[in-house]
């Protein structure tokens, strides 16, 4: 009997792999969803960036995210202990349950991160059936996407002259949100700091 349980226990737990147990823990979220809904779709949009962040190395993680899609997708199929595994993930990664976030003091660190994080959240939200959700975030992102942030003089004087420069300075800002926070949290507090 005891040996059951512990069988039992070691096959509910979640992989040592970061990236495996984050794949987990997107297709859990997933399956938790009754109808499509930003919050379970932000948080599976989490656990696939700390899996990409683990999987690239130094490459940026959003290019990797049609990649990580196709490897969550068979935990979606086969299902498992749910209940058991979204403690474990909880557990493993508390941040993906942040409810607050905290953005960069520097002013064009700042706009950049809020012009991404407000993007992905736009992007999950045109997926949802609440209309007012969906006109919520496309108004905030459509208002940080207008910040002149490669016309901006501070850009030039890190170094930013194009396009990919840009990217990979914000890929660099959404890596460091992973630790603390996730998307959700921080479009939150960026559509505060930038009121409509």
């Amino acid at each position: 009997m005891l040996l059951a349980l512990a069988l039992f226990a070691q096959s509910t737990a979640l992989p040592a792999s970061t990236a495996e147990a984050a794949r987990i823990c997107s297709a859990i979220e997933l399956r938790s969803m009754e109808t499509p809904n930003v919050t379970d779709l932000g948080r599976a949009f989490h656990f696939n960036l700390l899996a990409a962040r683990e999987t690239r190395g130094n490459g940026r993680m959003l290019d990797n995210l049609l990649a990580e899609q196709a490897l969550v997708t068979p935990h979606v199929v086969g299902k498992t202990d749910d209940l058991a595994l979204r403690a474990d993930c909880r557990t493993r990664f508390p941040q993906a349950w942040a409810t607050s976030a905290t953005l960069p003091q520097d002013a064009f660190d700042r706009a950049l991160l809020c012009s991404s994080a407000t993007m992905i959240i736009a992007s999950l939200a045109g997926t949802v059936e609440d209309a007012a959700e969906k006109r919520r975030w496309e108004a905030v992102s459509d208002r940080l996407a207008a910040l002149p942030l490669l016309e901006n003089d501070e850009a030039r004087r890190r170094g930013i002259t194009s396009a990919d420069m840009m990217n990979d300075k914000a890929d660099a800002l959404l890596r460091q949100t992973l630790d603390t926070s996730w998307m959700l949290p921080v479009a939150e507090a960026c559509e505060a700091a930038y009121p409509g």
